[in-house]
């Protein structure tokens, strides 16, 4: 099973890490929660921190997948949540195990 991990800022897709300055980065994680996903979820999470984003919008369909994938990403989040980012979690049809527990790293 592939994951496929798309970053979006605002309405926009196709972005750039240039176009982080929006008002908001949004993450959709689909599939199995996996190593090949990680250095581009964390620099996306990274990359809004970095920007000071007000908020960061992560849509999750996942079945779950890695441990230790899923606990890099929130803690990931966390640093974002203490530096008083908006977390935003939305499970599009499905977050299973590891997606169950990024769903539950949302402020809202």
């Amino acid at each position: 099973m592939t994951t496929a991990l798309k970053i979006e800022t605002g309405l926009h897709s196709n972005i750039t890490a240039v176009q982080l300055r929006r008002e908001y980065v949004t993450l959709r994680i689909i599939g199995a929660i996996s190593d090949d996903m990680l250095p581009q979820t964390v620099a996306a999470i990274q990359g809004a921190r970095q920007a000071k984003q007000p908020m960061l919008v992560v849509h999750i369909h996942s079945q779950g997948g890695d441990v230790d994938v899923g606990v890099a990403i929130a803690e990931e989040l966390a640093l974002c949540k203490k530096q008083g980012m908006i977390i935003v979690t939305v499970i599009e049809s499905e977050a299973q195990s590891m997606g169950a527990f990024l769903f539950t790293c949302g402020s809202k």
